[in-house]
């Protein structure tokens, strides 16, 4: 009986209320469902793709068919004469026609306007992917910072339970005159602060819980899993930097200056001449026509003025292309940036949680000795509250290193364009 009571507290419960908790991972593919920029950045990309056929279509020939009728008066008309003549005075002359139109030669405008729907659509797609991860920081940082405050609550109330048994206790001291009076005042002021304090971090956990119900949907009271380290151990910042080199902001620039490029080819292709064929096949046509059953149409047109049209869009295409490489180069290092910081503020915040971490055992140990100092007369009920403050207060320091640790781990790897989890099936 005692195996199976044993097998059940360590094997089948622990997974129930794990299905309870709210995962980071969780939290971010709620927020994809759930946020209509993100949706309207995944439209962008359809938008994109519309783009490029229309660009495709300036390649590809047309093809159309059409039918008409002339009806005209012919009353006043002398119907006689030849049959050429006569075609041309029938009072109606129907005809259906296939038409065939190509361009032959635009100065390659159309070609560059297919490489430049090719580029935008690829920076399109980064940069939705871009918008995804900077999506996941949102999430991923008041997602910590609720747990934060959970986890900061918990600790204020185990304090002030620590305080309550204390205050207990020296009640009974008292009567037996082994404390002064004040001693307990002073210990259940303590008491009123903490209950304050506990007050105010669960009204801010409860804040930030709504805050990030609006972004999920999900239940904001729900309790939150400590998520793991996602970089561990820390390598070096050279290695970091090199797998930056292809985040998806960085790589959306270098094709935003291909798309300029090929804008201004295309722009100058307004100074060449142009030349188009139409071909049309007649299945039906009446009078001296008829026997005609096919036509072609070459045409071959040189611009000679256009007002400085022309000039003046080459002039624009090459400012866009200028803006576009100066934005690439400052992206570049806005990345290099941002990883070092983020390199850095991780770097410090473990060396920062190692250090709290054993200030928090040295205070705690601290604290029972103040203790059992106090029931030897040792020390004053003041140095034991103060050692109590001082062990609470590094604990809570301690869970906030914890949690910033976290974040900035997931800053770093959002910092070189990775996502730092692993997306369900759904969300590819």
């Amino acid at each position: 009986m005692k195996r199976l009571l044993s097998f059940i507290f360590l094997v089948i419960l622990p997974p129930l209320f794990a299905e309870d908790q709210l995962t980071v991972q969780k939290a971010f593919e709620a927020a994809l469902r759930r946020s209509e920029s993100y949706a309207i950045r995944e439209e962008e990309i359809k938008a994109a793709e519309g783009r490029y056929y229309q660009a495709l279509g300036t390649v590809l020939p047309h093809l159309t068919a059409s039918g008409s009728e002339i009806v005209q008066d012919t009353s006043g008309l002398d119907l006689g004469g030849d049959a050429f003549s006569s075609s041309f005075v029938r009072k109606s002359r129907p005809e259906v026609a296939i038409t065939l139109t190509q361009p032959l030669f635009q100065g390659f405008r159309e070609f560059k306007a297919l490489s430049a729907s090719r580029a935008d659509r690829k920076k399109t797609e980064l940069e939705v992917k871009r918008a995804r991860q900077l999506l996941f920081a949102e999430v991923a940082q008041l997602f910590l910072l609720t747990r934060e405050l959970e986890e900061e609550s918990s600790i204020l109330i185990s304090q002030k339970g620590v305080l309550e048994r204390r205050i207990v206790e020296l009640g009974g001291r008292i009567r037996l005159g082994k404390s002064r009076n004040s001693e307990l005042l002073s210990a259940k002021s303590q008491d009123s602060l903490l209950e304050a304090e506990i007050a105010r971090v669960q009204g801010q956990r409860s804040v930030a819980g709504e805050t990030l119900n609006f972004l999920t949907g999900l239940s904001g009271e729900q309790k939150l899993a400590l998520p793991e380290d996602p970089i561990s151990p820390l390598e070096s910042l050279e290695n970091y930097l090199v797998r930056g080199g292809n985040r998806p902001d960085r790589t959306a620039s270098q094709f935003a200056v291909q798309l300029s490029e090929a804008k201004l080819v295309s722009e100058r292709a307004h100074y060449f001449p142009s030349l188009n064929l139409e071909a049309n096949y007649y299945p039906y046509r009446v009078g001296f026509q008829d026997a005609i059953d096919w036509d072609l149409l070459f045409t071959l047109q040189f611009p000679l003025f256009e007002g400085g049209n022309s000039w003046g869009l080459v002039k624009e295409a090459k400012a866009r292309l200028k803006q576009a490489e100066l934005a690439e180069s400052e992206s570049g290092r806005r990345v290099e940036l941002e990883i070092r910081e983020a390199y850095h503020n991780l770097e410090t915040s473990r060396n920062e949680v190692l250090a709290l971490e054993k200030a928090e055992q040295n205070a705690s140990k601290n604290y029972e000795a103040q203790n059992r100092e106090y029931r030897s007369g040792l020390v004053n009920n003041l140095e034991v509250l103060q050692s109590l403050r001082e062990w609470h207060e590094i604990r809570r320091q301690a869970n906030r290193g914890r949690h910033r640790a976290l974040l900035n781990a997931y800053r770093l790897k959002l910092a070189m364009g990775e996502l730092p989890i692993e997306l369900s099936k759904e969300h590819p």
